[in-house]
């Protein structure tokens, strides 16, 4: 009895695993060979990549406004005050640094 119900146990958890990939979404799957039909958990993971994309290029933008209208010397003195300063000023400092996207960007707003 205990056997059956440690098999019972197993079971089931395996099927509540089962139902909790399937709650999030399924898709119908078609298998060639013996023509049936079964559902199949989505998967969960998705890149928003135009979501990323955008995100992306807003801060290169916003980069590149603050090193226009400062200038290249006073935006670098504040880079390095952030590089001085806590874990977080830190890597502040080094997501903000002037990349050639930026300076490209600047060029391009200076030339207008």
């Amino acid at each position: 009895m205990d056997q059956s119900m440690a098999n019972f146990g197993k079971r089931l958890s395996r099927i509540e695993k089962q139902h909790d990939k399937k709650s999030r979404g399924v898709r119908a799957k078609l298998d060639k060979a013996t023509g049936l039909v079964t559902m199949e958990p989505k998967s969960s993971v998705k890149m928003p990549v135009r979501g990323v994309a955008l995100t992306i290029l807003g801060f290169v933008l916003f980069k590149s406004i603050l090193l226009w209208q400062l200038g290249t010397e006073p935006y670098q003195q504040r880079i390095d005050a952030l590089a001085d300063g806590t874990f977080v000023e830190q890597a502040g400092s080094f997501i903000m640094q002037a990349d050639p996207l930026t300076v490209r960007v600047v060029e391009l707003l200076s030339s207008m």
